[in-house]
């Protein structure tokens, strides 16, 4: 058995049982110890299986059967690594040539490039030119009408909350998920307040249903990638800008492994270069775990390249107001002084409002009791009890009056 080549081993594995340790020897590419992850190692394989073999496709269904633990799933498998090399050939005399070394600067030289711009920003304290970012919460929470309602605004350059927009900008709105009557429903409402519509081409709406089959292709494949990248440009041609794309959600447009770092690469990568190479503007919409406090769900390989992620959590709600809380879990170009939660209400007619958190209203209805308790020189103890709280916390509230 170990005197075989490659080839005869290959042929040979698919029909015959043998122990593991007999396929030592023709392990090649496995690399479980090593930082490469399956989906490279397999890519890796393919690209030398279409070289050598013409039934290729089969060679790297039948390595990834023996090598990969667990292996892809066979969706995954040929929707990336086997249609990306259908696709174009990767190996022979255009393939890339190695870098011989590495490219560094005096910092004296560095400063003075004329190649690198500072990041333009297009939303105050909030959004970069050629950022990454993700938007993320619990179903149902309000991230889809928060998101529609500060596009509303950056479409028409008007200031959102507390957010200053510099000056109009085109925005495409995917929407992977939503029946598309609630588009034209959750939008018109800002329709009505505002004076002025958005120009031409500045709102783009891509919906499900519009397309073949009442389905986007999946953005882990290329197809889905390249239709995307090709209708940003086309709205980049109409409005001289590269548009903000905003992709709602990201389970909805694909059906890739959110626990598995190798499934989630290809996409990630793909925004990467979106966002930081194509200089896009991106902010992705993702669910976040059962607990109120989780982060997004499934890798955390998925913040890795992101500048802002923002974590909308529900908030009671008030009068028919929905109430929502906005944490910055990740702020990357931004100041501390520029990242406080902050707390906001919409009343479902296209106005936004700032509004006291929860905890705020209700330490300003324990201060108004406390006020008529400290008259009676009650102890801190006996006020705690009477108002079923800690002794900590009166404590603290009797500080916040004594200030104001």
């Amino acid at each position: 058995m170990n005197n075989l080549k490659l080839e005869q081993a290959m042929e040979f594995i698919p029909t015959r049982v043998r122990p593991i340790k007999d396929l030592y020897f023709f392990n090649l590419l496995e690399a479980s110890s090593k930082s490469a992850d399956r989906n490279d190692r397999t890519w890796s394989y393919t690209v030398f299986a279409k070289k050598h073999y013409e039934d290729w496709q089969n060679k790297t269904i039948a390595y990834n059967k023996i090598f990969n633990v667990p292996p892809l799933e066979e969706r995954e498998l040929f929707s990336t690594v086997i249609k990306s090399n259908e696709k174009k050939t990767y190996s022979g005399d255009d393939a890339e040539e190695a870098p011989t070394e590495l490219i560094g600067y005096d910092y004296a030289d560095y400063r003075i490039r004329t190649d690198i711009k500072k990041p333009e920003q297009i939303i105050e304290d909030l959004l970069f030119a050629g950022s990454l970012n993700f938007f993320f919460g619990q179903k149902g929470v309000g991230k889809s009408e928060f998101i529609i309602g500060l596009l509303n605004a950056l479409a028409r350059g008007m200031d959102f909350l507390m957010f200053g927009m510099l000056m109009a900008w085109p925005v495409v709105y995917m929407d992977a998920e939503m029946h598309p009557y609630d588009t034209i429903s959750r939008n018109e409402p800002y329709y009505k307040k505002y004076s002025k519509n958005p120009l031409r081409y500045f709102f783009n709406i891509l919906n499900w249903y519009d397309q073949k089959n009442h389905s986007f292709p999946d953005i882990q494949t290329e197809l889905g990638q390249n239709l995307i990248l090709k209708y940003l440009q086309k709205v980049e041609k109409l409005t001289g800008k590269k548009p903000v794309f905003v992709l709602d959600n990201l389970r909805s447009a694909s059906a890739y492994n959110e626990n598995e770092s190798d499934s989630w690469r290809p996409i990630g990568m793909w925004l990467k270069k979106l966002a930081h190479g194509l200089n896009y503007t991106v902010i992705v919409i993702d669910h976040s775990g059962k607990s109120v406090e989780a982060e997004m769900r499934g890798t955390s390989a998925k913040a890795d390249h992101a500048n802002v992620c923002l974590q909308i959590l529900s908030e009671k709600k008030k009068g028919g107001l929905m109430r929502i809380k906005v944490k910055y879990a990740k702020a990357r170009g931004l100041r501390p002084d520029q990242t406080d939660d902050f707390v906001c209400q919409y009343d479902f007619e296209g106005n936004w409002s700032l509004s006291a958190s929860d905890r705020e209203q209700e330490d300003t209805a324990l201060k108004e009791e406390l006020k008529k308790l400290i008259p009676k020189n009650l102890t801190q103890k006996a006020m705690a009890k009477d108002l079923d709280i800690s002794v900590g916390k009166v404590n603290k509230l009797i500080k916040e009056i004594e200030k104001e």
